[in-house]
């Protein structure tokens, strides 16, 4: 079983290596994903003294927060329970909406990818579509594109770069090839 990409149990969100996130911590916009090496799962610390005689004891007390740090704050235990998690990111949520690979899903959860549509009405990401037969490529931010629904559900739109936060566009662009 791979942990690229899954639903976190008793959340609303997704998790894994291949979703783009921020660092739960409150006021933090570090970039990390939710794979493993982010989440919290031990708070009991790195460091066992030398002269400790070890037991068996209960897991439960040390067990971590299971929210997503950066480097920063992951290791600052003592301020993670009271962190409330960060909800999917706009990028992951546009990803969702729009990748071919997620047609499937998206057919067979539509009451929740219209709740999403609609959390996205007003986001500044960017995407960028293409229609592969004939190269014509769909730029801009998600608040553009939005209003043509047929564009975001048609299977044949893929999307070109997921690393588009920094896109110039301010509005919808349309190229052929």
């Amino acid at each position: 079983m791979g942990y690229a990409v899954y639903e976190e149990p008793g959340t609303d969100r997704w998790a894994g290596y291949s979703v783009p996130a921020e660092c739960d911590w409150p006021g933090c916009a570090e970039r990390i994903d939710r794979g493993l090496g982010y989440r919290c799962e031990d708070h009991a610390g790195d460091e066992i003294p030398e002269n400790i005689e070890l037991v068996a004891v209960d897991p439960k007390p040390t067990e971590g927060c299971g929210l997503f740090f950066c480097e920063q704050h992951r290791y600052q235990t003592e301020e993670h329970e009271d962190i409330a998690p960060k909800p999917d990111s706009d990028e992951w949520i546009a990803f969702q909406l729009t990748d071919a690979s997620w047609a499937t899903w998206r057919a067979e959860n539509a009451e929740h990818v219209a709740q999403l549509h609609e959390r996205m009405r007003g986001s500044r990401q960017h995407v960028a579509l293409v229609w592969p037969p004939n190269g014509v490529t769909l730029t801009g931010r998600w608040r553009d594109i939005a209003p043509v629904p047929a564009l975001l559900i048609a299977d044949g739109w893929r999307r070109l770069d997921p690393e588009l936060d920094e896109h110039p566009a301010a509005a919808l662009e349309v190229s052929h090839p």
